[in-house]
């Protein structure tokens, strides 16, 4: 289950889709997103786009309880280092912690 979220969260970085987007324009946005920062938390601000940690409780389906988010980050290393804020978009072989173009 841990590859499993891991794949998730890089699909959603590396094609920008974590970002809710309006129909019209709709490439120019994801492109947009792909050089834009990932915040963990975004749904609890009220906001309609996925958050890192917001993405993570939606994918786990492993036996059990959802493991604690920042134990699963520290394992995988998928914030960004002195700033838990953002989600470190190298985990998913792109370029900078924030750009996947």
């Amino acid at each position: 289950a841990d590859e499993h979220c891991v794949y998730l969260l890089c699909h959603l970085s590396t094609t920008g889709s974590w970002k809710k987007l309006w129909f019209f324009r709709r490439q120019a946005a994801l492109k947009r997103a792909l050089q834009m920062p990932w915040k963990r938390e975004l749904q609890k601000q009220g906001h309609k786009s996925y958050g890192v940690e917001d993405a993570y409780k939606k994918c786990w389906h492993g036996p059990g309880l959802l493991p604690d988010f920042d134990d699963f980050a520290r394992r995988h290393r998928l914030m960004q280092d002195g700033n838990e804020t953002y989600f470190n978009k190298t985990v998913c072989k792109c370029r900078t912690a924030n750009d996947c173009t």
